[in-house]
């Protein structure tokens, strides 16, 4: 497809563009990244790949000590999961991702959890925060279905000087400019 004639290069503008064509995997080109397909094939990828897999495996135990520290009882839900295999380190996960054609327990929206109020122990992310079209409302409803004393894990891509420029878009132009730094839930 010429450059001219891709419609996404409209909202992520040409050099975006130009850095996915050349960094994406050979089976991931062509695929519209919220398909079923496109989901199967970061999984196998995620999988397949020694340095993925040792690197989830890292985070995955960031996840785990998350967890621990956390009240017991409730569930442990990971977000956004459709790709990885953290149910392999922990099988009672409840899994949730927005992609029908994930293999998880839940397909829902983050900004909408499908949980009742003070249900959860931890809520775990990885790479998903990103993508959520409101953290706010998010945090809200972490907020709502942790239990007192539960946690939340986020790991997030490195925000630096390319990073930065690659998702301005998505992140610091909603609005108003936002900085890092600890959510802090109203009133605590």
């Amino acid at each position: 497809m010429n450059q001219r004639s891709d419609p996404s290069q409209a909202r992520h503008g040409r050099v975006v563009c130009w850095l996915r064509g050349v960094l994406s995997h050979p089976l991931t080109r062509g695929l519209h990244l919220d398909s079923a397909e496109a989901t199967a094939v970061h999984a196998r990828l995620i999988r397949d790949k020694p340095f993925l897999r040792r690197l989830y495996s890292h985070y995955y135990d960031d996840f785990e000590a998350t967890a621990g520290r956390a009240v017991s009882g409730g569930i442990i839900l990971e977000v956004g999961a459709g790709g990885g295999f953290y149910r392999e380190v922990r099988p009672s996960v409840i899994s949730l991702d927005v992609r029908p054609g994930a293999e998880v327990d839940v397909v829902a929206s983050a900004l909408a959890l499908p949980f009742r109020d003070e249900t959860a122990s931890a809520v775990l992310l990885l790479n998903v925060l990103h993508h959520l079209p409101d953290a706010t409302l998010f945090f809200r409803e972490c907020e709502r279905i942790l239990k007192p004393g539960g946690r939340v894990c986020l790991i997030e891509p490195c925000a630096g000087p390319l990073s930065r420029r690659l998702i301005r878009r998505s992140i610091m132009n909603r609005g108003k400019r936002t900085r890092g730094g600890p959510y802090r839930p109203q009133g605590r």
